[in-house]
């Protein structure tokens, strides 16, 4: 959402600007920022200008920096996921979650999530060992399930780990799950702004 942004200009309001560009090299400029300067992002025809200015109230002087990448022409077809209504849907503090998926990936591949009227477990094995956890619906920042509803799916936990590894967007994880259908884990921004991921279900390797 442009509110986000202390400032946010189209030129073209009517059409759709959809930009490509190498992801890594984007996190390796946004890490050379200070936190005294501002972030300004702007479109020059096929390259992207990414500029850190030293903010007008501060108190340091940081070198202003200018960076430039190209931008990509990224031939895909986009997969959509039609909106649908979960059989399970519930939340978890960010901090909670990831901890505890970093402590399940020590113990096997994949994760076994079985959702009933009051609990949650998530389960994981190897030849290693296995580890279980079971958190009760009260202990959920929020839980609904269909009435006398079971899900028992297997998800890659390399996967999940790797999508739910940042506390820093949101103070809590929303995850929705069906029979035969993607997870949908959604990080909810505020302003009406989100960031989802989808992942498959695994074959039950247990």
């Amino acid at each position: 959402d442009k509110c986000w942004f202390d400032s946010y200009i189209v030129e073209n309001t009517d059409e759709k600007n959809e930009l490509s560009f190498d992801s890594s090299i984007f996190y390796s400029i946004l890490n050379t920022k200070s936190d005294e300067q501002q972030l300004i992002i702007k479109q020059k025809d096929e390259t992207l200008e990414i500029e850190f200015l030293n903010k007008p109230d501060t108190t340091k002087n940081e070198y202003n920096k200018t960076f430039h990448i190209p931008i990509l022409e990224y031939d895909y077809e986009e997969l959509g996921v039609p909106e649908m209504e979960y059989d399970v849907e519930f939340s978890l503090p960010s901090k909670k979650i990831i901890e505890t998926l970093s402590q399940l990936n020590n113990f096997g591949e994949s994760i076994h999530i079985i959702c009933s009227e009051n609990t949650i477990e998530l389960e994981t094995n190897s030849d290693s060992g296995k580890m279980c956890v079971s958190i009760q619906s009260e202990d959920a920042n929020s839980y609904a399930i269909v009435e006398n509803e079971k899900i028992d799916l297997m998800f890659s936990l390399g996967h999940l780990n790797r999508l739910c590894m940042t506390s820093k967007l949101t103070h809590e994880i929303e995850l929705n799950l069906s029979h035969n259908s993607p997870m949908k884990i959604n990080y909810n921004l505020g302003e009406n702004s989100h960031l989802i991921f989808h992942i498959a279900p695994k074959i039950s390797d247990f």
